[in-house]
Parts: structure tokens; C-alpha cells; sequence
């Protein structure tokens, strides 16, 4: 283990101070600046995105949700009682409750991506072109 001399001590405190001036200095706060404005930037869409995905989530189970409940409703008052308790036991219904999903994840990933994500583009490039 090599012990630290105070030549050694005082070239770091040198390199310290240098690196504490260097950031005071007006090009770098500038370019400071620019770089934190660029993060709030991202950080922001990265808001957009989530908020789009849990967007997109819960219309997709929303819907799922409403087209079971018509479907039990419809084989109810068509079947009676016992049909609509062995609804999901039908060959049938597995795979249109996979088909309807894939729709309705379609469609509510197309809805949000338009509401959150798309919209969030159009007003950055607004702002870009306010501020150039």
C-alpha cells in the first residue's frame, strides 16, 4: 500500500480546484445548462411513455372486461343460468377472448400513442421552433 505524500495531496486538490473553475466557467455553465434541459426533456417524455403504457393497459383489460360482461349478460338472457356459469368452460370462448384481446390491445396502443406520445412530439417540436 503506497502512503500519499503531500505533493500527491496538493496535485489532487489542484486537480479538485481546477475541475470546480472549469465549471464556473461561462462556456460550460452554458453548455451546463443546455444538458440540463435536455434531461428535463427526456425525463418528461419518459412520463409520457409510462403514463401511455398504463393507458394502454387499462383500456386494454377495461375492455376485455365490458366484453365478457355483454357476453354473460347476452348467453344469460338467451341460455339462462347455467349456461352463463359454463361460459368459460365452452371450446369456444379461449380463443375469442384471445382474439378480442389482441384487438383490444390494438386498438388502445393506437389510442394512446396518439394521446400521450404523438402529442408530446408535436408540442416539443412547437416549443423547438419558439425557442429557434
Amino acid at each position: 500500500m503506497m502512503l500519499r505524500t503531500p505533493e500527491v495531496a496538493c496535485g489532487i486538490l489542484f486537480r479538485a480546484r481546477a475541475i470546480i473553475d472549469l465549471k464556473m466557467h461561462p462556456v460550460v455553465k452554458e453548455k451546463t445548462a443546455a444538458w440540463d434541459d435536455l434531461c428535463g426533456s427526456r425525463s418528461q417524455k419518459d412520463q409520457q411513455y409510462i403514463k401511455a403504457y398504463i393507458v394502454f393497459g387499462a383500456l386494454t383489460y377495461t375492455a376485455l372486461f365490458v366484453f365478457g360482461l355483454v357476453l354473460g349478460m347476452i348467453v344469460f338472457m338467451t341460455q339462462g343460468h347455467d349456461a352463463a356459469n359454463g361460459l368459460d368452460n365452452q371450446p369456444w370462448f379461449g380463443p375469442l377472448s384471445q382474439i378480442m384481446f389482441f384487438i383490444f390491445g390494438f386498438l388502445s396502443f393506437i389510442f394512446s400513442a396518439r394521446k400521450f406520445i404523438e402529442t408530446n412530439e408535436k408540442e416539443q417540436d412547437k416549443v423547438k421552433a419558439g425557442i429557434s
